[in-house]
């Protein structure tokens, strides 16, 4: 009786013990065998054990169908934050995209300018520097982090196919 109450409810025995007024020592003797129950607390557990009705089927349980029809509301929930996720996802892969793109056009560039060598020492050093800058922008924004944005894009799209295919098995 205590390990189907302590199974169904998820409770531990200084639960179990509060619930029917005595020490936690007390309910681990009883559990050990070494005392027994009162009957007042054997009628207090037995009502718990009559409520969680082990023979009937969940789909007959009334209790337990109001959660059972709350949870595609929680499915559509978490599909959603999924969908809002996806598009940041989107968003920062572009935004990486745009400053890889424009990054690697600065470069070419420099390079195709430094190779003209008709600069003067002022602007050669100038655009030494914007290359330089422009090498730590294209760290900053490196075909890794756009690799792993892709990598989750493609992920969250799996999750939420997964999670609307789920949610036309349920209905």
């Amino acid at each position: 009786m205590l390990t189907a109450i302590k199974t169904y409810f998820e409770v531990s025995n200084y639960t179990l013990a509060h619930y029917i007024g005595i020490s936690e020592s007390q309910i681990d003797s009883i559990r050990m065998g070494r005392r027994s129950l009162a009957l007042d607390h054997i009628l207090a557990f037995d009502q718990l054990t009559k409520a969680l009705q082990e023979e009937t089927t969940l789909e007959n349980l009334s209790g337990a169908q109001s959660y059972v029809t709350e949870e595609p509301k929680e499915l559509e929930s978490l599909i959603q934050k999924t969908n809002n996720k996806l598009q940041r996802r989107r968003a920062t892969l572009a935004k990486v995209q745009q400053h890889r793109h424009r990054a690697l056009r600065g470069l070419h560039a420099c390079q195709s300018l430094l190779q003209l060598g008709t600069l003067t020492k002022h602007q050669k050093k100038w655009i030494q520097l914007r290359e330089k800058h422009l090498r730590l922008r294209l760290e900053q924004y490196s075909i890794r982090t756009a690799i792993r944005l892709q990598s989750e894009i493609a992920g969250l799209e799996a999750q939420i196919n997964f999670l609307q295919n789920f949610l036309l098995a349920e209905n």
